[in-house]
């Protein structure tokens, strides 16, 4: 067996942050595109965009410096702030993840004789 889990952050009962917006940003950050990210992830360019949008306001910050159209082409890259939850975001999975299988051996592998 091994121990699985999701992690998302919410506020007021509302889902601020979580693996599926975090999976979109690293997308867009690979890919260059809000686009190109939305159809890796099976999705539709309107459901990213608003998915995107609505953890903008949820945050209160910037995700996306988007480049429209022209003869380059279109395309979006991370801001700061993204980069930074992106981080963030990560490291808490990996910590958490960390804590639960330490406590998932405590528990089930190594239970304490009683």
């Amino acid at each position: 067996m091994q121990v699985r889990f999701k992690l998302w952050l919410e506020e007021g009962g509302e889902q601020v942050f979580g693996e599926g917006i975090y999976e979109l940003l690293l997308a867009v950050e690979r890919l260059g595109s809000i686009n190109q990210a939305a159809r890796f992830l099976h999705m539709s360019y309107r459901q990213a965009w608003g998915h995107i949008q609505k953890t903008e306001r949820r945050l209160g910050v910037k995700l996306l410096v988007r480049q429209v159209g022209g003869p380059a082409g279109g395309g979006a890259r991370l801001t700061p702030e993204a980069e930074d939850m992106l981080r963030r975001y990560h490291s808490f999975c990996l910590d958490v993840g960390k804590s639960l299988n330490d406590l998932y051996a405590r528990h089930f592998i190594h239970p304490a004789d009683g």
